[in-house]
């Protein structure tokens, strides 16, 4: 399932990855100002489409929109579905990755990947030449254990303190089913080292950890593939079921 909220506008720039996907989750429901140092980002947005538009201290009356959020969702899994968010901003590509519950879930049901982009990721440019990955975080992804411990999985992020940000999680008793559990996000450039401006082909294999009802062994789940084309003018055409 593939919708386009809002349209690409001139004067693009880029916004928090957070405000983004606050963006598109948002849409039908009253929009609450989002604050970003010392800018204030608010969501709007009418029947269908949803827009990013910020107003800065300097000029206050003036707003400018961001380029159109699309938002591609997988295949279900496991109880679980990803959400694929994807936006160009200030000439390169940014994602969100996320995950809807469709069923109730215990509070300690799923983990994150120790891998931070929380995916298999390749990305294959207009020449055909798949691009190699230069991020440490997309390396890693291609060695994950299929077969862990929570204690292992937890012993991987640093600092320890972060350790409770690891659970995919919506609420502390439990995840209800309708509810959105988010890995972050990132730019593609800072996984492929360059900033890609032409069309090109981009795969992501969702994952995470499914945890036993011990609460000690973890088993990787690795969802099906999502493969999106990104367009020079900031558009996307998915490909696949």
């Amino acid at each position: 399932m593939y919708h386009a909220r809002g349209a690409v506008a001139a004067g693009c720039h880029k916004v928090p990855d957070s405000t983004l996907r606050a963006a598109a989750l948002s849409a039908g429901r009253q929009p609450k100002p989002y604050h970003a140092g010392a800018r204030v980002l608010f969501v709007a947005w009418a029947v269908t489409p949803v827009m990013v538009v910020s107003a800065s201290d300097q000029h206050p009356g003036v707003t400018t929109a961001v380029a159109a959020l699309h938002e591609i969702w997988g295949q279900p899994t496991n109880g679980l579905r990803p959400v694929l968010y994807l936006q160009r901003g200030s000439g390169e590509w940014n994602l969100n990755l996320d995950f809807l519950f469709q069923t109730n879930f215990p509070r300690h049901a799923w983990l994150r990947t120790t891998n931070r982009v929380g995916a298999l990721l390749h990305l294959w440019p207009a020449s055909g030449t798949e691009l190699p990955v230069r991020s440490r975080d997309a390396l890693d992804a291609l060695n994950l254990p299929r077969e862990t411990t929570v204690s292992d999985v937890m012993r991987g992020v640093h600092p320890a303190s972060w350790r409770g940000n690891q659970w995919l999680q919506t609420g502390f008793d439990e995840s209800p089913a309708g509810e959105v559990a988010g890995l972050g996000g990132y730019s593609l450039a800072s996984v492929f080292g360059t900033t890609i401006t032409n069309q090109a082909l981009l795969s992501l294999t969702p994952l995470a950890y499914r945890v036993a009802p011990d609460g000690k062994a973890a088993r990787l789940v690795q969802f099906p593939e999502i493969r999106v084309r990104l367009l020079p003018d900031g558009n996307v055409q998915p490909e696949g079921p």
